[in-house]
């Protein structure tokens, strides 16, 4: 759907998006990552509005990469534009030497740790981000073509829980027309980043393809068409915890009525949220049973225990367990995950421990010892380098809420 096509998001459409993700203070205070691009001018422009209403404010954090000659001038017109619309605006600049290669990740990794930096700063808990409906199709379209398992084809969390904040994407719903179409209701302008149109990235070559014709046409609809022929169906929590289904008719939650096309987008977003969401508590339960922890805080993971859960359970608790315990961005590769899956459940040398046993994935060494005072093994789990866990053990950090994450902004 062109722009022009799009109706404007309003500020009843907007606080519909918001509740999902009550409670929230009595006076919200919350920080908005904006690029000076469309989605995030307007996301910023809505939850100032949004905010005001309930007594709070917002502040905009604006990161400079510095990768461009452009980038320090841009922020500056951003901050100029900010501050016309009564909002606080501060720029978080990437200093220090750049990465020849795995730049875009660096730059993901950077902005986000200047982002939370910055909100632990303030004592701010709300971070909200501007991925939308357009970024969450090409997102799973990527994955799909590495062949990601269920989570990762369920795309990107409406809500990530860290220990000091929470990440918010109330647009995930909305199309990148509707936002558009907002911005320029409200006659705001807005700086387009080239490096959304550089081939030389994965996100950017998707659209160009995306556009094409002989793909399937451009705009959302012709992406979403695309990523829904090519994405193979996942498993499903249907069969193992019947429940309704919301009719295709049903509004969704409240939220502003949809758009053409958009209702399906929607409603295939809050079916992979509750999949996903279904597939955390039974992954809760296993880590219970079969997860412990030392004085000091190192997991250890039982033997007997991780056998008895079954294949697909034994290979998310090991990813989610090393990704956090290692500290990585991504969980391990589907390969390697599987031969050390197999490593866990049937060790050699008929179980015995020590460190004949012993061996890496994804930065975490896994050793198979003996309980201190029993007979009972356990696999422990530890950086490679030593030290303890790299990130704290949330789980709530992959839960989806409701509605259902690389990107122009990740």
């Amino acid at each position: 759907m062109s722009d022009t096509c799009a109706s404007p998001l309003d500020a009843g459409g907007f606080a519909c998006l918001m509740a999902p993700f009550a409670p929230f203070e009595s006076f919200p205070e919350l920080a908005v990552a904006v690029s000076g691009g469309r989605d995030s001018l307007t996301l910023v422009l809505l939850a100032q509005d949004w905010a005001h209403a309930r007594g709070g404010r917002v502040v905009a954090l604006i990161v400079d990469h510095g990768l461009r000659p452009e980038s320090a001038a841009e922020a500056a017109t951003t901050l100029q534009r900010l501050a016309g619309q009564g909002i606080e605006g501060i720029v978080l600049e990437w200093s220090g030497a750049k990465p020849s290669t795995g730049l875009q990740q660096a730059a993901r990794s950077a902005r986000y740790r200047l982002l939370r930096t910055e909100c632990r700063r303030r004592g701010i808990l709300h971070l909200l981000v501007a991925h939308h409906a357009d970024d969450q199709t090409e997102t799973v379209a990527m994955r799909a073509a590495r062949e990601s398992g269920a989570d990762g084809l369920a795309g990107m969390a409406a809500l990530v829980e860290f220990p000091e904040l929470r990440l918010l994407r109330p647009l995930l719903p909305v199309s990148r027309a509707r936002l558009t179409a907002t911005l320029v209701a409200r006659g705001m302008q807005w700086i387009d980043d080239p490096s959304n149109t550089d081939p030389r990235f994965e996100r950017a070559r998707l659209r160009i393809m995306c556009a094409s014709p002989v793909i399937g046409g451009g705009g959302p609809e012709g992406r979403r068409g695309k990523a829904a022929v090519e994405i193979a169906p996942i498993p499903t929590w249907k069969s193992e915890a019947p429940r309704l289904r919301p009719s295709p008719s049903a509004p969704y939650d409240g939220a502003p009525p949809p758009i053409a096309g958009e209702e399906s987008e929607m409603l295939r977003s809050r079916e992979a949220g509750e999949e996903r969401s279904f597939r955390e508590r039974r992954l809760a339960q296993a880590a219970v049973e079969a997860v412990e922890f030392d004085e000091a805080g190192r997991p250890a993971i039982d033997q007997a225990g991780f056998a008895r859960l079954d294949g697909v359970l034994q290979a998310r608790l090991l990813s989610r367990l090393v990704q956090r315990v290692g500290g990585r961005d991504h969980p391990p590769r589907r390969d390697p995950l599987e031969r050390a899956v197999e490593r866990l459940a049937h060790p050699a040398a008929r179980g015995k421990s020590g460190r004949r046993q012993d061996f890496t994935l994804s930065q975490c060494r896994l050793m198979l010892r003996q309980a201190p005072a029993s007979r009972r093994l356990r696999w422990l789990v530890q950086p490679e380098s030593g030290g303890t866990a790299a990130q704290p053990l949330v789980p709530a950090a992959f839960f989806a809420c409701g509605a259902t994450a690389n990107d122009h902004l990740e």
